[in-house]
């Protein structure tokens, strides 16, 4: 079921949409932690909730495709300078360490470009996508979100943002 643009800024709002927009997922950490076979299942029985089917890596039996960020063997620096790390794939993890060590350092430090750089990577705001080709809004609303779901909102917002008139279903 598309979302309707109507629907969306009635919800955001809080003017009582006839239905709430929702986005179904299911964590990619949960396809190493649970069956596949039943997830698949839950995903194939309900086609509403889940419109882009079951995962490819899961139908070809592969590993999940977990992004740096969230990867059990990989620290990673932020745009703000703090260095995260998980111990269990699948998670966003801790920040480990930060750039503002003490009150003395503060003064001297600069918060990145928002023109530049989203919490996560480099930004194409134009575009909305991330150097692996995912939408934006896949790393800064919710790092699962399926992305076909989000670039359709993405499209949704830079038509509301420009002034023109969005398309509706």
């Amino acid at each position: 079921m598309p979302m309707h643009k109507e629907t969306v800024v009635k919800a955001v709002d809080f003017d009582f949409p006839s239905t709430v927009p929702v986005v179904f997922h299911i964590n990619q950490a949960c396809w190493d932690s649970y069956d596949r076979d039943f997830l698949a299942k839950l995903v194939e029985t309900h086609p509403c909730l889940f419109p882009d089917g079951v995962p490819e890596f899961v139908k070809s039996g592969g590993a999940v495709p977990y992004p740096d960020w969230c990867r059990e063997d990989v620290k990673r620096t932020d745009p703000w300078g703090c260095v995260w790390e998980t111990r269990t794939s699948g998670f966003v993890g801790t920040v480990v360490d930060h750039p503002i060590k003490d009150l003395d350092t503060l003064s001297g430090f600069e918060a990145p470009d928002p023109d530049k750089t989203t919490y996560w990577y480099p930004v194409t705001w134009k575009h909305g996508v991330s150097p692996a080709n995912e939408s934006m809004l896949t790393y800064v609303l919710y790092p699962q979100t399926p992305p076909d779901n989000i670039a359709v909102m993405m499209d949704f917002l830079e038509d509301v943002a420009s002034g023109g008139t969005p398309w509706i279903n």
